[in-house]
């Protein structure tokens, strides 16, 4: 993964802390019954965290940002 570790961190600590709230516990199924891909709930994930992503484009492009994006949204992707 081309992510730094401190740019990992922050970007897990963001999307646990929305996928954790009490009411996003159904979001993946949601997602699920909808058709919608795991690479879809993991982008929207990341934006609707509100994390900036401007420092993450000066050294990555979106298959680096969906490779650390699906890594940290995998546990909330149980079916």
């Amino acid at each position: 993964m081309k992510m730094t570790t401190d740019d990992f961190k922050s970007l897990r600590d963001a999307i646990t802390a929305l996928l954790t709230a009490p009411e996003h516990r159904d979001v993946w199924k949601n997602y699920k019954d909808k058709g919608l891909s795991k690479k879809r709930f993991c982008w929207d994930a990341m934006h609707a965290s509100k994390v900036s992503t401007q420092p993450l484009y000066r050294y990555l492009n979106d298959d680096n940002i969906t490779t650390a994006l699906m890594k940290i949204c995998e546990p909330y992707m149980v079916d």
